[in-house]
C-alpha cells in the first residue's frame, strides 16, 4: 500500500475476488471492523493501522477515492464453507 510515497507492506483478510472487475474495491466499514481508522480530509483519504500508523493513502478523483496498492507476494485465498 502507498503511503507518503513509500510502499508499506499491509495485510488485507477477509477480501472477495471478483475477476471481471477491472480495478479493486475496498470497504471502509470492513476497515472499521479490522480496526483500522479512516479520514477523509477534503480531497484526501488516510487509513491507519491499529498502531495508528498511516498504511494507506488516496485522493478524489470522480466521485472515487483512488489508491496505489499491489501485491507484496504470492496471492492465497481460504475458501471457508457457509455455516
Amino acid at each position: 500500500m502507498n503511503a507518503k510515497g513509500k510502499w508499506v507492506t499491509s495485510a488485507l483478510q477477509d477480501v472477495l475476488y471478483m475477476p471481471n472487475l477491472s480495478t479493486n474495491l475496498l470497504s471502509v466499514s470492513h476497515l472499521a471492523c479490522c480496526s483500522a481508522e479512516v479520514r477523509f480530509v477534503g480531497e484526501a483519504c488516510h487509513v491507519y493501522d491499529k498502531g495508528k500508523s498511516l498504511v494507506l493513502e488516496g485522493k478524489l478523483h470522480n466521485d472515487l477515492y483512488i489508491m496505489h496498492m499491489r501485491p507484496d507476494g504470492p496471492i492465497m485465498a481460504r475458501w471457508r464453507p457457509s455455516r
